[in-house]
């Protein structure tokens, strides 16, 4: 179309000096440089159309590329909350924890990547893209996804706190039991003690 714009306007401008003289002749020239006029127009107007159409096209493949990407990631961590993984001990159940929360970090910062393909399915929505329906439907779906996701987070970072607090508990217990024992024998030693200092020990 470019290409050809300036050879067009060329002969139009070149039917128009010669319609404008008057004799029978030139009426056939007004009348072809009208036409020619006319269907350039609409050739122009058809293909600008037309390239908002593609455009709309482009935008929703490249809208429906990155949902599938989104959607294998929010999955691959999805596998990574379902882990069933425990620490055997308080050190390992720390690590697992501080790996979590590492984790729980990289989902939340996602939200933004999330927030950009929410705003790409808005913009064609309101373009009036012919594939609303299903535009809409993928957008709510990865929506659910994501709230799914954050929800598994939390009950894993629940669970592995929860076993770190119990580990920390019987490492005191077992702390308290040891120097209740050592107590214990002071107190049932039949000795009395040889001073005051002696006594207080």
């Amino acid at each position: 179309m470019q290409g050809h714009r300036s050879r067009i306007e060329d002969v139009l401008e070149r039917a128009g000096i010669i319609a404008s003289i008057r004799s029978p002749e030139a009426d056939c020239a007004r009348a072809g440089h009208d036409q020619l006029a006319q269907l350039w127009a609409l050739l122009w107007a058809e293909t600008e159309r037309r390239q908002l159409v593609l455009d709309a096209m482009y935008q929703a493949q490249q809208y429906y590329f990155d949902t599938a990407e989104v959607e294998a990631w929010l999955s691959e961590q999805e596998l990574h909350m379902m882990n069933e993984e425990k620490g055997k001990d308080e050190p390992s159940t720390l690590q697992l924890l501080k790996k979590h929360l590492v984790l729980e970090q990289t989902i939340e910062d996602y939200a933004e990547t999330i927030g950009l393909l929410s705003q790409q399915c808005r913009q064609l929505l309101e373009m009036g893209h012919p594939d609303c329906e299903q535009i809409s439907k993928r957008q709510s779906q990865i929506d659910r996804l994501y709230v799914s996701l954050k929800d598994l987070v939390e009950e894993r970072k629940s669970r592995l706190e929860q076993q770190y607090w119990l580990y920390q508990l019987n490492r005191e217990v077992d702390e308290l039991e040891q120097w209740i024992a050592q107590r214990e024998v002071v107190a049932s030693s039949p000795e009395l003690g040889q001073d005051f200092e002696h006594v207080t020990v």
